[in-house]
């Protein structure tokens, strides 16, 4: 339990955005409770960016928490992966693996 947060070069920057450790996600957390909001208002090119990053740490600190109860950090990225992908179908009425 409490393995670190690998993210090869090749990921795309939303994932080399991440913390490296979960301590650093942690630390990341503690020093921002709020999630920031979009930088400016409306549709604007990097919006999903900003979004992905915003809440990229708070994510990390659910998988770690899964992690210290006994699921491995696999398990909770695929059941997060899993539970954003049922979300978003909620929310837009379409399916983006159909």
């Amino acid at each position: 339990m409490g393995g670190s947060f690998f993210a090869p070069s090749s990921y795309s920057r939303t994932v080399r955005a991440l913390p490296q450790t979960f301590n650093e996600g942690r630390a990341r957390i503690a020093s921002s409770k709020k999630i920031s909001g979009p930088k400016i208002d409306g549709r604007y090119p990097d919006r999903n960016f900003d979004c992905q990053t915003a809440i990229a740490f708070r994510v990390v600190g659910l998988i770690e928490e899964a992690d210290n109860s006994g699921w491995t950090v696999i398990n909770a990225a695929k059941a997060n992966q899993e539970a954003s992908h049922g979300l978003f179908v909620g929310h837009s009425r379409t399916d983006r693996h159909e």
